[in-house]
């Protein structure tokens, strides 16, 4: 991904953000993530790609001490289902959810699922 960034940043984003969004992905809501990455700076993008993608912020987690729901897709190519049960073990206080939502979005492939976790977490 970090490649095709740096060598065809458009349509890298394309194909970034069909991957971003999981299997049979709304082809609205594909282009309007692509568009978004098309009018991003490629440079900042790149940096934020990199900083994103290559950190390792393991020890990170085991700071926080905050109520924290973990929100899982399925078919998420970028956070895999176990890399949430890992922060579900290692974050004092989490709650692990699993969502019906496939890909990295869930506000755009299930919003409606999104907000009713998000309204629970809130009321909790």
């Amino acid at each position: 991904m970090l490649y095709f960034m740096k060598t065809d940043y458009t349509n890298g984003s394309i194909t970034f953000a069909q991957f971003i969004l999981g299997s049979s992905p709304n082809p609205s809501h594909a282009e309007e993530m692509a568009n978004s990455f098309c009018n991003t700076n490629p440079e900042i993008a790149q940096h934020f790609a990199q900083v994103s993608f290559l950190a390792d912020n393991r020890l990170d987690l085991l700071n926080l001490k905050t109520k924290t729901y973990i929100l899982q897709c399925s078919e998420d190519m970028i956070a895999p289902e176990e890399v949430g049960l890992y922060m579900n073990q290692v974050i004092t206080n989490s709650t692990f959810i699993k969502l019906q939502a496939t890909g990295h979005c869930p506000n755009l492939r299930a919003p409606i699922e999104t907000i009713e976790v998000i309204e629970a977490y809130l009321d909790d």
